[in-house]
């Protein structure tokens, strides 16, 4: 996987607005309107590219922190190229974070990359109040039905989903009993 992604790197963002028709630009800004960050958010990207969600983050909360994290130095290279200051190299299933460091997370065209999905899940539930993935299922992810019945299953209990591109981008929205909001699309 990260010598694939380091290969692609460079085109990347071309690839990314090719595959999604364009439209991975507006449903991303919706996500990130949706997340509804507080003042001085600290943001982690995760699977961040070149950090797509790390620019429109701290555009839309310019008192905003975020930290850009992907599998794939050569990724994070033109992350830091493109502006974005803090970047770290690490696995999702392993994140370099202290518990409740965050208080959202952004995933775009990621969790469909990860081996496996339940341990990044887990990960990512351990640590912050504000939940945002973002990743596009295209063929090989589950349906928009089957994630969302798996944020059930890790104890989300208002779930709902909405389809875009004939639903192979899918945007889904999350609460927790305790009413802490969470956004996340596949």
């Amino acid at each position: 996987m990260r010598a694939m992604f380091s290969t692609i790197a460079p085109r990347y963002d071309f690839i990314t607005r090719i595959f999604s028709y364009g439209m991975d630009r507006r449903w991303k800004q919706r996500g990130v309107e949706m997340a509804g960050l507080p003042d001085g958010a600290v943001v982690l990207d995760l699977a961040s590219g070149t950090g797509d969600f790390s620019h429109l983050v701290t555009q839309r909360c310019p008192g905003a922190r975020s930290v850009a994290v992907d599998l794939t130095e050569r990724m994070l290279r033109l992350a830091r190229a493109s502006g974005i200051a803090e970047a770290a190299c690490a696995d999702a299933t392993i994140l370099p974070f202290a518990d409740q460091t965050f208080d959202a997370v952004f995933i775009g065209y990621g969790l469909r990359n990860f081996p496996d999905l339940n341990a990044a899940l887990r990960e990512i539930h351990g640590r912050p109040r504000i939940y945002t993935y973002i990743p596009d299922s295209l063929r090989s992810f589950i349906s928009l039905q089957d994630f969302a019945e798996r944020l059930r299953g890790f104890g989300y209990a208002s779930v709902k989903a909405h389809g875009f591109i004939l639903g192979g981008i899918g945007l889904h929205w999350a609460a927790k009993a305790e009413n802490r909001a969470r956004l996340t699309t596949h």
